[in-house]
C-alpha cells in the first residue's frame, strides 16, 4: 500500500495571513490579503483564534524570576559527554513543524561543544535522579522500550519514497521535508541495539528523498513562507546521515544548501523568513541556521566564514537579564518565552568561549521552567529543554527525569499508533503526530 499525500486542505492564503498577523512581510499585497479575509470564514477564523491567544498572553503577568545562576553553574560537570539526537524527543517533535506560527524546534549540539569550566573542582555537584519508579522517574528499561517503540513507529510510518509525509498525520504537506528531516535524525541517534537495523535501513531510504525535493538554488522543500525550517532541518539531517550513518552526500549538492543558508543571514545576524527578506530577524529560524552551520564547521564542510559568530551573537543580544530568550528582540515573547530560552542555551552551549554568567542565568531558567511546567504537552518546548540540560552536564538531574516521565506518560501504547505520540498540543496542526 503507497501512502499518497493529499491536497492540502488548508486556504491558499493561509500563509500570507499569519505573515499578517506576525507583522512579517507578505507575498500578496496587504490590501489583497485583508480583503481575502473579509471574505474567508476560515481565515477569520484564524485571525479571531491568534487575537484572542495574544490577548491572553499579554494579560500574564511578568513574575520574576529567582537568581540561580552560581547554582546552575555549580552543577554543570567539568566534562560533558557528547551530546546526540534525542529519539524520545525527536519522534515526539514530528509534532512541532509548523509553518507560519513562530519558532519550531528540534536541536542537535555537536560532540565539539565547550565545556562549562568551574571555579574549583569542588562546584561539580549534580544531585542525581532516582531512577525507581516510585520516586516518578522512568527506569532505565523502560526508557529503553519507548525508545524502542518509537523507531518501531517512526520505520513503519515512512512512505515507500522515503519521506513522512505531514499530510498522513494531519499536518501540512508543505512541511513533509521538514518532518522527514526531524525523523531522519532521531533515527540517525538510535544506538545499536534492536532497532538500529531498521533505523539505518530508514535513513537510507529518507536521504534520496530528501535529495529529490532541492532545487536548483539548493533550496530543500517548496517555496513558502517556512521555506528557512524545511531547509536547514534537511541540510542538517544530510550532515548527520553523512558523519554518522555513512550515507553520502554529493559534495556539490550539500554545498549549495550551506550556500543558500549564507545567503539568508540577515544583515543583523540572524535570520528571517526566505519570502520576507526585509523582514526582522527571528531566533526561531536562527537557531535552526546555526544548529546546521555548526555541525558544517565541525565536520569541516565549508561554511560561510564569520556566519556562526554573526548569528550567536545576534542570538545572545535577544537575552534578556533574567536568561530569557526573545523572538525578535530581548523581552519579545509573542508566544511565550519557555521554548526559545531552551533552544538558545542548545545554541550557546556550543560556543568555544561562552559568557558563563549569561549561560548560567539561561540555563538557570531552563531549570526554572521545567520545574514550573503544568504538564499540558508543548513537544517542541520538551525537546529543546531535554537536549540543553543533557548539553549542560544534567542528563541524570531531576528535571530531566520529570521531561522523561511526561513523555512516558504520553506515549502510544496500542493499535497502529504504538510507540507515537498524539497530535495534542499547540503544534499539532502544523507538523501532526
Amino acid at each position: 500500500m503507497h501512502l499518497v499525500e493529499p491536497d492540502d486542505s488548508l486556504c491558499p492564503w493561509r500563509d500570507d495571513v499569519l505573515a499578517r498577523l506576525l507583522g512579517e512581510a507578505t507575498v500578496r499585497a496587504a490590501d489583497a490579503v485583508e480583503a481575502h479575509v473579509a471574505s474567508c470564514a476560515e481565515c477569520q477564523r484564524l485571525r479571531a483564534e491568534f487575537t484572542a491567544v495574544a490577548a491572553a498572553l499579554r494579560a500574564v503577568p511578568a513574575a520574576p524570576a529567582p537568581d540561580l545562576v552560581e547554582a546552575v553553574l555549580a552543577q554543570t560537570v567539568n566534562a560533558r559527554p557528547p551530546l546526540r539526537w534525542l529519539p524520545l524527543a525527536a519522534a515526539a517533535a514530528l509534532a512541532l513543524l509548523a509553518g507560519g506560527l513562530l519558532w519550531r524546534i528540534a536541536g542537535r549540539t555537536s560532540p565539539a561543544v565547550a565545556t562549562l569550566e568551574p571555579e574549583a573542582a569542588g562546584e561539580v555537584r549534580v544531585e542525581p535522579a532516582t531512577r525507581v519508579a516510585q520516586d516518578g522517574a522512568v527506569p532505565r528499561a523502560a526508557e529503553d522500550d519507548m525508545l524502542q517503540r518509537a523507531v518501531a513507529w517512526l520505520a513503519s510510518a515512512q512512505s515507500p519514497q522515503g519521506s513522512w509525509a505531514a499530510s498522513t498525520w494531519g499536518a501540512q504537506s508543505n512541511y513533509t521535508v521538514g518532518v522527514s528531516a526531524l525523523a531522519t535524525l532521531a533515527l540517525l541517534s538510535e544506538s545499536p541495539g534492536e532497532g538500529a537495523v531498521a533505523a539505518l535501513a530508514a535513513v537510507q531510504r529518507a536521504v534520496p528523498y530528501l535529495l529529490s525535493q532541492q532545487r536548483a538554488d539548493g533550496l530543500f522543500g517548496p517555496a513558502v513562507t517556512g521555506s528557512l525550517y524545511n531547509h536547514a532541518l534537511a541540510t542538517l539531517a544530510l550532515l548527520e546521515a553523512e558523519a554518522t550513518g555513512g550515507v553520502a552526500v554529493p559534495a556539490d549538492r550539500r554545498q549549495a544548501a550551506l550556500d543558500l543558508l549564507a545567503r539568508a543571514q540577515h544583515a543583523e545576524g540572524g535570520w528571517t523568513y526566505l519570502r520576507a527578506p526585509n523582514g526582522r530577524a527571528n531566533s526561531s529560524l536562527t537557531v535552526w541556521a546555526l544548529l546546521a552551520l555548526t555541525r558544517a564547521e565541525e565536520l569541516d564542510r565549508r561554511a560561510a566564514d564569520g556566519a556562526v559568530a554573526r548569528g550567536l551573537a545576534w542570538l545572545e543580544r535577544t537575552i534578556d537579564a533574567e536568561g530569557r530568550a526573545g523572538y525578535r528582540a530581548a523581552g519579545d515573547h509573542p508566544r511565550g518565552p519557555e521554548s526559545l530560552t531552551a533552544a538558545a542555551a542548545v545554541c550557546l552551549l556550543g560556543r568555544p568561549a561562552p559568557d558563563r554568567s549569561r549561560l548560567g542565568r539561561v540555563l538557570a531558567q531552563v531549570l526554572d521552567d521545567v520545574a514550573r511546567a503544568d504538564g499540558a504537552p508543548d513537544f517542541y518546548r520538551t525537546f529543546f529543554q531535554a537536549t540543553a540540560l543533557r548539553g549542560a552536564g544534567l542528563g541524570d538531574s531531576t528535571e530531566l527525569a520529570q521531561l522523561e516521565e511526561q513523555l512516558a506518560l504520553l506515549q502510544e501504547r496500542g493499535g497502529g499508533a504504538a510507540g507515537s505520540w498524539a497530535a495534542t498540543d499547540q503544534w499539532a496542526r502544523a507538523g501532526g503526530r
